[in-house]
């Protein structure tokens, strides 16, 4: 076996983790070839996982009846969801329903089972916490195995999944970790689903790479820099004079650094502080 892949299969490597999508609507209704659905299981179950235990299982429905049935409980649980939201919150996140379940021609249910391995799982001593991070390892393969294939896949997890036991005839101590709606389409959305509707933003990547202790940010080949300590200190650093354009000027490239803000949580809060009386900075704590 190589220990290398020639320049084109890595850039196939990059582009398909590049332009994996969560897909909510244009599925057509064309059937997925039993080979390819097989080899995206496949994908699945060659996995990492905690002391091969291997704890997922793939159940894959076509029935539209079953499917519908499915669909129902995922709208309850939406509309539970919904009703906890505010209203503006509410308004968006009813942009993003989705009735692919029925849409989809195909859907798989991937489960944790968390006897599986035995006593003495090895690396997951704490219980099942290691075999559920080991179907989240399944669940991407497969979502990037079908992106490669030209599928789009709805990842459904949060909403109705306790309640979907029953409906596959799962053994009580077996829990569904997510639901994958799969199926072909015109075309790929050009970004994520929650950014298009303006639901969230991802981070720059130089937000989450941190050099050797955690706050020191920086990409690999980059000066780490604690950017909360060197903002604040440039913010204590200003006099109050507004001709001190220089000063102000170097905050703000501090901060204009950070890249595009996320709407939520923010990685830097600022305060600024103005003195009406024009009398310049106080010495506040």
């Amino acid at each position: 076996m190589n220990a290398s892949y020639s320049d084109p299969d890595r850039e196939a490597i990059y582009r398909v983790i590049a332009e994996r999508r969560d897909i909510r609507t244009g599925f057509r209704p064309d059937p997925i070839p039993d080979a390819v659905l097989t080899r995206i299981l496949a994908a699945g179950h060659a996995a990492p996982s905690v002391g091969m235990a291997q704890p997922w299982d793939f159940v894959v429905v076509r029935s539209p009846d079953r499917r519908r049935r499915m669909q129902e409980e995922v709208r309850r649980a939406q509309d539970a969801y919904t009703a906890t939201l505010p209203a503006s919150r509410a308004a968006s996140f009813g942009r993003l329903r989705t009735d692919a379940i029925a849409r989809a021609p195909v859907s798989v249910a991937v489960t944790c089972d968390a006897t599986r391995g035995g006593w003495y799982t090895l690396g997951a001593p704490d219980g099942s916490e290691g075999l559920t991070r080991s179907v989240g390892y399944a669940i991407e393969n497969m979502l990037l195995v079908a992106r490669a294939e030209g599928i789009g896949v709805c990842l459904l997890g949060a909403f109705g999944a306790a309640r979907l036991g029953p409906l596959l005839e799962l053994p009580a101590h077996l829990e569904v970790m997510a639901w994958l709606c799969l199926g072909y389409l015109d075309r790929f959305p050009p970004a994520a689903g929650l950014a298009l509707t303006g639901w969230a933003r991802g981070r720059p990547l130089e937000w989450v790479v941190h050099d050797e202790t955690f706050g020191r940010r920086g990409l690999p080949g980059r000066q780490p820099a604690r950017l909360l300590e060197e903002t604040t200190a440039g913010l204590r650093s200003l006099d109050g004079n507004a001709a001190d354009g220089e000063q102000r000027a170097r905050v703000a490239d501090r901060l204009a650094s950070l890249g595009t803000p996320a709407p939520a949580p923010h990685a830097v809060l600022v305060l600024f502080a103005g003195d009406p009386a024009g009398r310049g900075g106080s010495a506040g704590p």
